[in-house]
């Protein structure tokens, strides 16, 4: 059926579209870009971040200014061929590599690190370093939670009394060294717990579960 919808002109094919390189992306190939702007006017760059958006595939690279060829990542989609850092397995969740210059546009498989991460494919083959590994696009938010250990449990207080109750008119000094020495278990009890929960509101922070105004 003939598309009749007044409004849809001047759109994009599905498949590999040209656009403007926001950056030297020579030697860049197959690796993922996302979209951008200059003052704009659309251009593609490298990801800075682990968790942005690299929603299109580079398929012919070029120097900064210079038209380019991507592709779009469509949710499962047709596999595509990405750069690979370290290692993977089939079904392994693949995620953007760590951003450190040469790694940046190239996967790698879900870390066991704590933090948010953008899953941008699942690994349908066996993969090494550098490889051009299968996958096929799959667009999901990961959170890896980080594991903030119990606290420890507050000494039991029944009985801290007991010496100063039991000689309540002529309590000695050794009544209360020992109501102190508990005194200081509570207080350090409650130190561990308030650190604690520093640790997991930090954690929280990190992951992107809360944000701080």
């Amino acid at each position: 059926m003939f598309n009749t919808n007044p409004d849809q002109t001047n759109t994009r094919p599905a498949g590999p579209f040209a656009v403007l390189a926001g950056e030297d992306l020579t030697g860049m190939r197959s690796r993922l870009v996302k979209l951008t702007h200059d003052t704009g006017i659309a251009e593609v760059k490298l990801p800075t971040t682990i968790n942005d958006l690299p929603l299109y595939l580079l398929n012919e690279e070029g120097i900064d200014a210079s038209l380019v060829a991507v592709e779009p990542l469509a949710e499962g989609g047709p596999s595509r061929r990405v750069v690979l850092k370290g290692t993977c397995n089939p079904g392994d969740a693949l995620v953007l590599a760590a951003i450190a210059g040469a790694d940046a546009g190239k996967v790698r498989a879900l870390p066991a690190t704590a933090g948010v991460f953008i899953q941008v494919g699942t690994a349908e083959e066996k993969g090494i370093d550098t490889q051009h590994v299968l996958l096929r696009p799959t667009l999901k938010l990961l959170v890896v939670p980080s594991v903030v250990a119990a606290p420890a449990a507050a000494a039991p207080i029944a009985g801290v009394f007991a010496g100063l109750n039991s000689t309540a008119v002529n309590p000695t000094k050794a009544d209360f060294d020992a109501l102190l020495a508990q005194c200081e278990i509570l207080a350090l009890s409650h130190i561990a717990l308030r650190d604690k929960a520093t640790a997991m509101h930090t954690a929280a922070v990190a992951n992107g579960q809360l944000v701080i105004a």
